[in-house]
Parts: C-alpha cells; sequence; structure tokens
C-alpha cells in the first residue's frame, strides 16, 4: 500500500470513530446566511420524500469534519476519485445512520423517558459549556493579537533582552547561536535576526499572561469559593512505600513457605 492510499485508509478510521456529538441532532431550522445559500434548496438526504439534510447542512458538516482533522482535508484533493467517492459516501452513511436512529428513537418514544432527557440535558449544558469557553479564548486570542501586533520593535527588542535568559523558548535555535554545553554561556541572535520569531513568543506569553489575569479577575467579580472540605474527602492517606531492602528481605522470608 503506497503513502497516499495510506492515507486514504486514515480518512476511513476518522469517519469510522467520528464522535455521536459530530453528528448530532441539533441541526435547525436556520435563517439568513444559510437560506440565501443556494444549496440550502439541494436535498442531499431525504425521507419519504422530505427533505432532513440539504447541501447547506451537509457542507458545514464537511467544514466540521476538515476542521476536526486538518490531515484529511489536506489529502483529499490528492485522493483517487474512486477514493474521494467513498469519503464523501462515508459521510452522507453516517448522516444517514444518525438520522434513521433519531427517527426511530422518536417513533417509539424513548425520548420521552426521564433517562433519556437526563441525558439530554446533561449533553445541552456541556455543549453550551464548551461553546462559551472556545468563545472566551477567541476573545482573549484577539486581545492578546491587538496587544502584540501594536509593539514596537523598540518594545519588543525589550522584551527579548529581559527574558531571553529565563524564558525557554529563547533557549534554542534560532535564539541561540552556539551549541551550549555545561558551564558554558548562550550566545544569543542579534534580535534584527530573530524580530518575528520574538514576536511570536511574545504574543504566546501575552496569551498565557492574558488568560491567567482574566481568569483571575473574573473569580473575584464573581465571587467564586470552592468547598474544600467536600472535595478532601475523596483523598485517601497514601500508604508508606516499603523500602526496598525491606521489600527484599520480606519477599525472601516469604519464599520459603511458598517452596515448602
Amino acid at each position: 500500500m503506497n503513502y497516499l492510499m495510506r492515507r486514504c485508509a486514515v480518512v476511513g478510521v476518522v469517519l469510522a470513530t467520528l464522535p455521536a456529538c459530530f453528528l448530532t441532532d441539533m441541526v435547525k431550522e436556520r435563517k439568513g446566511s444559510e437560506s440565501s445559500d443556494p444549496n440550502s434548496k439541494v436535498s442531499v438526504i431525504s425521507f419519504g420524500g422530505k427533505t432532513i439534510v440539504n447541501g447547506a447542512e451537509f457542507d458545514k458538516q464537511l467544514k466540521m469534519l476538515f476542521a476536526a482533522n486538518p490531515q484529511v482535508e489536506q489529502y483529499v484533493s490528492h485522493m483517487p476519485v474512486d477514493a474521494q467517492k467513498q469519503l464523501y459516501g462515508q459521510v452522507t452513511d453516517s448522516l444517514v445512520t444518525q438520522k434513521v436512529a433519531v427517527a426511530y428513537v422518536k417513533e417509539k418514544g424513548l425520548d420521552q423517558t426521564a433517562d433519556y432527557k437526563e441525558r439530554a440535558r446533561d449533553a445541552y449544558r456541556s455543549i453550551d459549556d464548551q461553546l462559551a469557553v472556545k468563545s472566551f479564548e477567541d476573545l482573549i486570542v484577539k486581545e492578546a493579537t491587538e496587544q502584540v501586533e501594536k509593539l514596537s520593535d523598540s518594545e519588543l527588542e525589550a522584551f527579548y533582552i529581559e527574558n531571553r535568559e529565563k524564558n525557554p523558548m529563547f533557549h534554542c535555535k534560532p535564539f541561540v547561536k552556539n551549541e551550549v554545553k555545561a558551564g558554558e554561556k548562550k550566545e544569543f541572535s542579534p534580535f534584527a535576526e530573530v524580530r518575528e520569531m520574538v514576536r511570536r513568543v511574545a504574543l504566546q506569553d501575552r496569551l498565557n499572561n492574558t488568560y491567567l489575569q482574566k481568569i483571575e479577575e473574573l473569580k473575584k467579580k464573581y465571587d467564586i469559593k470552592v468547598n474544600t472540605d467536600y472535595t478532601n474527602k475523596f483523598i485517601v492517606n497514601q500508604q508508606p512505600a516499603i523500602p526496598s531492602e525491606e521489600a527484599n528481605g520480606a519477599e525472601a522470608e516469604v519464599a520459603p513457605a511458598v517452596v515448602a
């Protein structure tokens, strides 16, 4: 099997192991951007003559697949035509399987059971929390990026000089010019040679600091308190480790009895 065909095989595995949430039955009627999308009028999957997945929704599923697995999108255009057909066929098969299961569960009224509703509430809360965290992280990235983009060369150089000894990210090439041995002093590259790399390190540093500062700020704002009395009850006393010599001695004492 050549390299390209191995990549095709990987794509199949990715599709076969997609989490259920990837094809979740949360597609609701969309207006605005989707209604103006001509693909929203194209029926991709229908049940009894009624469209349940249109072209716009199918396109969105593909975008989600590629976003979660960039390597898939990277190799799709290099796949043989038959392999590409198989890929898109697997996506539709997954959607059909999900829709059939959903229809059957609703037909049987299984979605009205207490257990189902409880799990649905938990799932929705989890998804909502994940979306909120992602939005928060996107905001932090936006703020940090804007701050670093405004830094002048002199400010970046000052950051480089101040942090190159203590920031491990500066302790490798291209920031360090020489092979450093124990006891030797690092020879750092001139700022002009690593300006854009320094900006990337500054962005990472700003991201970390902004994130932590914002979290601490919000903890105070929302008066967060943790009941450690409750969480500590899960702690068990660690059993003392048996010194190796004692352990060996114990084994030696026990061994004759076992043999006997």
